[in-house]
């Protein structure tokens, strides 16, 4: 099984990582990036029946987008409709939908304050009470990632959700980030959610770096980490790290990891990479615990 490229269709001039999404409203997907030449400037290429791209401006941006991105199509003021958050080097962008085709902005949102490290941004329910919250992994103070955060945008401020990141043996676990590899390949700072324990709160996964106990390196795992209630904390709920959860724990080079319902049976499992390049990477699945 593979993907037939015969009756590809070429868009010239794009320079960064499209973003997939509507933007007339035809149910025909359309693509959002910049031109190499032109880095600043947003531009849309528009698809139609014929599938020949026609090249429409958006707007003017603050910077060059970011690389990889984590540009968002997703209702940001509640009027039913999306708008488009956009990662540029030095801040984000917020364009409104005001309709007819039309997008106003940019709204120049700030990133999270001492964040070395830039995450992607993810858009999720923390607390379940009908909003979504935008959510972005961190590191703090520098690009070593030894105080990793997970920060929450509340309203125009960025809030430090979570930033206990210790194990039962007290060693201190910190976002992965991928070193000596170019910025087009590397593997950003990133969170996976999904409702594990069907508890109606979204739970997340995380590949940190730590030396457990008993350890002489230091390995790179797949972590859970579980939404659970705690009446003192920011917005009614804190993260709990689940160390052992499965058989996680006995993948030591962990790359990618995402949620999958493997069988369709309305459980969240998931699926991890693991591996090096010199000896290749193997992608396994992992059924949920929690089904039983």
């Amino acid at each position: 099984m593979g993907v037939d490229c015969a009756n590809s269709t070429h868009v010239s001039g794009v320079g960064w990582q499209p973003l997939l999404f509507d933007y007339n409203g035809d149910r025909i997907v359309d693509l959002l990036s910049a031109r190499t030449e032109e880095p600043r400037n947003r531009t849309v290429w528009t698809f139609g029946p014929s599938r020949t791209p026609t090249m429409v401006a958006l707007g003017v941006g603050t910077d060059a987008l970011s690389k990889p991105h984590s540009n968002s199509f997703v209702d940001l003021n509640d009027d039913m409709t999306a708008d488009l958050m956009l990662t540029a080097h030095s801040s984000m962008e917020v364009w409104y939908w005001v309709g007819n085709s039309t997008f106003k902005g940019p709204n120049m949102l700030e990133y999270p304050p001492d964040a070395a490290v830039k995450g992607q941004s993810l858009f999720v329910d923390v607390d379940a009470d009908g909003d979504m919250e935008h959510v972005m992994p961190v590191c703090l103070g520098s690009a070593d990632c030894k105080r990793s955060a997970i920060m929450v945008l509340n309203g125009t401020q960025w809030a430090t959700w979570f930033e206990s990141f210790q194990d039962s043996g007290n060693n201190t676990w910190k976002f992965h980030v991928d070193e000596g590899q170019p910025a087009d390949v590397a593997m950003p700072v990133a969170l996976r959610s999904a409702d594990v324990d069907m508890d109606g709160y979204p739970d997340f996964l995380a590949v940190l770096d730590g030396k457990p106990s008993g350890q002489k390196k230091v390995v790179t795992r797949a972590t859970l980490l579980l939404n659970v209630h705690c009446p003192s904390c920011p917005y009614g709920r804190n993260l709990v790290p689940y160390w052992n959860y499965g058989a996680l724990a006995n993948f030591d080079s962990a790359k990618l990891a995402a949620f999958f319902d493997i069988d369709e049976d309305g459980h969240m499992d998931i699926l991890l990479t693991n591996g090096t390049h010199q000896n290749g990477f193997h992608t396994y699945a992992l059924r949920n615990q929690f089904s039983d």
